[in-house]
Parts: structure tokens; C-alpha cells; sequence
């Protein structure tokens, strides 16, 4: 059984090496293969979107319009608003004013 084996293998352990630099040089080869890599992926193209239809473009402006739209009405329901409560705080402070009058008239 072995015999058909033998040969085939290969012995794939690097013998080791006592120089005293090994650990520094493994240190520069990782430092050097990650400053490739990361060249290598700022230099990739960044691809610009594809031009846009013009029905896409009408769209876009169409939408854009209503939201212009909805944004004006919501103005002016909030200024309608303000408006309202100014009007009922300055009812609330006349009818206070004519009650602390009527108050201090009575001591």
C-alpha cells in the first residue's frame, strides 16, 4: 500500500533558518505585499453612473415640483397655525388682564 504512495509526497516545511533578521524580514515582506495591495485598490476606475434618460430626468423634475409643492402648503397650514395660537394667547391674555382688573377692583 505504501508503494503506491511513495514519491508522490512532497515535503512542503521550510527548513529554518538562525538568522538573526528572520522575524524583521517577514515584518518588511508584510509590510511591502499590504502597501501593494492597497495600491493596487486606490488604483482601480471608479465608474461613473450611467446617463440618465430623459424620461428619467422628466421624472426627477416632476417630483421634485410636488415636493416643492407639499413643502409651500405645509408652510402655510404652519403659518396659519401661528397665527391662530398668537391670535387665541393674545384672546387668553386680554381676558386675564380684564379678570386682574376686576380682581383688584374689588379689594
Amino acid at each position: 500500500m505504501h508503494s503506491r504512495y511513495y514519491g508522490s509526497r512532497i515535503n512542503f516545511t521550510v527548513p529554518r533558518t538562525k538568522s538573526k533578521g528572520n522575524k524583521m524580514n517577514k515584518l518588511i515582506a508584510a509590510l511591502v505585499s499590504t502597501l501593494f495591495v492597497a495600491s493596487a485598490f486606490a488604483a482601480t476606475p471608479v465608474v461613473a453612473p450611467a446617463a440618465a434618460t430623459p424620461a428619467v430626468v422628466k421624472a426627477e423634475a416632476k417630483e421634485t415640483k410636488a415636493v416643492a409643492k407639499a413643502d409651500a402648503k405645509e408652510m402655510k397650514t404652519d403659518a396659519k397655525a401661528d397665527a391662530s395660537v398668537a391670535k387665541e394667547e393674545k384672546k387668553a391674555d386680554a381676558t386675564k388682564a380684564t379678570a386682574h382688573t376686576k380682581a383688584t377692583k374689588e379689594k
